[in-house]
């Protein structure tokens, strides 16, 4: 059963959060499929898929496990009693057969991308925002700096709600047999009730779920024996094997330190402690580098990227993007031998953006006097009392462009292209996975599997020889003394306001340098 997050590695939780945990391993139902595939035993497998919660990259690499399981000649059933959005009927489609709960709603089927805009309220209340960005799509402060959405933003927007877009019209007439052209109207003609939904083909049967093992008993009037996945995986499951790829997880805004963290993080010396212990694990052949993070700091993702490159140097190392690889999370990627992702991933943004809040308007209303007595002409350049002046200005500007060029070369060292030609594809530009492919900046299309298939290509194992994935335990490196630096960060990606200022409070300070996240989490059903 599927009631919450989905992930393609689940990673070791403290004690007290195991029993309550509902995460779920894409690894472990790939594991659970391929297991099945080869009982003779087995008839298929029944997925509960109540509530989800993943990206869509995430649901297209759960369908494709699904797909493969099919493919073998094994049954799939998908049992919807809480009805189901756009990715829930995209996995749901590699079904033979869906059923749903009677009373249940099977929403608009549709991708859409909801983004505010706060430059007006942030005037009233005093607030004025400097946007410093390297490369014109590079839109992460625009919910800041402007009252609407730039052109540039609705051009990669609508690019990538293509793609996703196409994804499930593709996914929904294969499932469910039916034209193209059949599709597309039921997506606008949603939501669809039980009754609804089966007439039109979009699921198979309705019912409870102490009514499934009639409904899929081999013959009328049979019931089918259903078994828990853990219990069976426990009996029949693989044991690991000596040969070992290692996961090392990027997940989250990539920091250097994060003292109050609203949520997952991917700090520096964690993911480099990772890093150093599959380099230097004699049991770990070859590694995976899973990337899920809009991007962050400049100086947290370099430090990665170099150890990236240190462990590229001694072993197979492939990248794999799932729902989001951006900024930051591509230039970490960078430092591997090749990039996996999905069509549906987001990526690229490659350019680099910075934010300067001035609260003097603010505090002056308030009736707050700030005294000042430095040394030093830019002494209080970083005070969030005034704005910046033309030098300052200047100063701000020749560094952004340093970061911005640094990145560009990294990337066209990587994937072995002159710069100038990568920095016509940076610019900020965020793209799909299928665009990334059709560009040169991704090698291969698919899940963690395509990942690790081309670790063993490089180790030049058969397939019959299967790695075990493991992730190594996590040791912390010890950071080196940053030097003071320049800007603070913003997360306009998720085009909330709360978040960019809720993100200043858990690291991203102006102490740090920053790539600025990339714009494009909003993705609804």
């Amino acid at each position: 059963m599927i009631d919450g997050p989905v992930v393609e590695v689940a990673e070791p939780l403290p004690w007290w959060r195991r029993s309550t945990s509902r995460t779920v391993s894409l690894l472990r139902i790939r594991e659970l499929c391929e297991t099945i595939a080869g009982d003779t035993k087995v008839q298929g497998l029944m997925l509960e898929l109540r509530g989800l919660r993943a990206g869509a990259a995430l649901a297209t690499s759960l369908r494709e496990a699904l797909m493969r399981l099919r493919e073998s000649g094994k049954g799939v059933v998908v049992f919807l009693p809480m009805g189901a959005g756009s990715r829930e009927m995209l996995i749901a489609s590699a079904a033979d057969r869906i059923v749903i709960g009677p009373q249940s709603t099977i929403l608009p089927l549709g991708v859409a991308v909801e983004t505010r805009y706060f430059r007006r309220a942030l005037d009233k209340i005093g607030v004025l925002p400097e946007i410093f960005a390297r490369g014109e799509f590079k839109t992460a402060g625009e919910s800041l700096a402007r009252d609407a959405m730039s052109i540039e933003q609705r051009e990669q927007l609508g690019a990538l709600l293509d793609v996703i877009e196409n994804e499930l019209l593709g996914a929904l007439a294969e499932g469910r047999k039916l034209a193209p052209g059949q599709v597309r109207a039921l997506i606008d003609g949603g939501p669809y009730r039980a009754k609804e939904a089966a007439q039109h083909g979009l699921v198979d049967a309705m019912g409870y779920d102490d009514e499934l093992p009639e409904l899929l008993g081999p013959e009328p009037g049979t019931r089918a024996h259903l078994v828990d996945a853990g219990s069976y995986l426990a009996v029949r499951g693989r044991r690991p094997r000596p040969n070992r790829i290692g996961i090392v997880h990027v997940r989250g805004p990539i920091l250097s330190r994060a003292p109050f963290a609203l949520g997952r993080v991917a700090v520096d010396e964690r993911v480099i402690g990772a890093l150093r212990r599959a380099r230097d694990s004699r049991s770990v052949a070859g590694v995976v580098v899973i990337i899920d993070s809009p991007g962050g700091s400049v100086l947290a993702s370099d430090r990665i990227y170099h150890e990236v490159v240190r462990l590229a140097d001694k072993k197979p190392v492939v990248a794999y993007f799932v729902n989001v690889a951006a900024s930051g999370g591509y230039y970490i990627a960078a430092g591997a031998h090749a990039i996996v992702a999905q069509p549906t991933t987001i990526t690229g943004s490659i350019g680099v953006v910075a934010a300067h809040l001035v609260l003097s308007p603010l505090l002056e209303r308030l009736g707050i006097v700030t005294e000042l007595v430095k040394r030093g002409a830019r002494a209080d350049m970083l005070s969030a009392s005034r704005p910046l002046d033309a030098g300052e200005r200047e100063a701000m500007t020749s560094e952004i462009d340093g970061f911005y060029r640094d990145f560009v070369d990294i990337v066209a060292r990587s994937r072995r292209r002159p710069p100038e030609e990568i920095e016509k594809l940076a610019r900020g530009r965020v793209y799909s996975g299928f665009e990334a492919y059709q560009l040169g900046l991704v090698d291969r299309l698919g899940g963690l599997d395509a990942a690790v298939d081309l670790v063993r290509e490089q180790l030049g194992e058969p397939r019959e020889l299967d790695a075990h994935v493991m992730k190594p335990p996590r040791t912390a490196a010890k950071a080196p003394q940053a030097p003071a630096p320049f800007v603070a960060a913003l997360d306009a990606t998720l085009g909330r306001a709360a978040r960019e200022l809720a993100a200043l409070s858990f690291g991203l300070g102006p102490t740090e340098r920053v790539l600025a996240w990339s714009g494009l989490a909003g993705l609804s059903d």
